[in-house]
């Protein structure tokens, strides 16, 4: 199965997408949409409602698999 899934995320077809960051509004600072990047490579945007003209992203944190230590 793993070996499958390396076959489709490293093919040159649009498969399989993960979000990497948040749209938020400049105007009201809310989240609005996502910021999925495919397989490919490609990014694309997917919005709740209709588009904002002004918007930034909020990109997602890495997760590299380490636990924070309390302070």
């Amino acid at each position: 199965m793993a070996d499958d899934l390396g076959d489709i995320w490293n093919s040159g077809t649009k498969m399989i997408g993960r979000a990497i960051g948040r749209i938020v509004s400049i105007e009201t600072g809310s989240h609005v949409g996502f910021l999925y990047q495919w397989n490919t490579g490609e990014t694309e945007e997917a919005w709740f409602e209709e588009p904002e003209e002004r918007y930034s992203y909020e990109m997602f944190g890495v997760n590299t698999g380490e636990r924070a230590e309390a302070a």
